[in-house]
């Protein structure tokens, strides 16, 4: 395994966006734990990305545990979110259980997402840099 990023750090607290990712593997319903994965900050994933030592013969990323350089497992993001490190605050989690809650309630499943104006984010072509 080749270190990937060494600089790479966690963002500040409150500017965090981890994602995971999962192998492929066959859905069981009733298994309650975590499905295994590499979970990686946003700002992470995005050198991973761009990495071009991690290309496939057909250009695509190919993303291993043994190649990606580091990652947090389900034991080490759980206790990040235990003890606080990340997550929502009080009053996300609060509005958050209403609506979880309600869904469930009238026998739906629920996804929650967030969407954000990405046009906010690209800068026009005519913007100098």
């Amino acid at each position: 395994m080749r270190p990937q990023h060494p600089t790479a750090r966690i963002p500040p607290i409150g500017e965090s966006f981890f994602l995971k990712l999962c192998p492929r593997i066959v859905f069981n319903p009733d298994d309650k734990g975590l499905t295994p994965g590499m979970y990686m900050p946003l700002d992470y994933w995005r050198l991973v990305e761009a990495d071009d030592g991690l290309k496939g013969p057909k250009g695509g990323r190919q993303i291993r545990y043994r190649n990606v350089g580091r990652y947090l497992d389900n034991t080490q993001f759980v206790i990040l979110v235990a003890n606080a490190w990340v997550g929502t605050t009080i009053s996300q989690s609060a509005l958050l259980e209403a609506v979880v809650r309600e869904v469930i309630a009238s026998g739906r499943t629920v996804a929650i997402a967030v969407k954000t104006d990405t046009a906010l984010d690209t800068p026009a072509a005519d913007d100098p840099l």
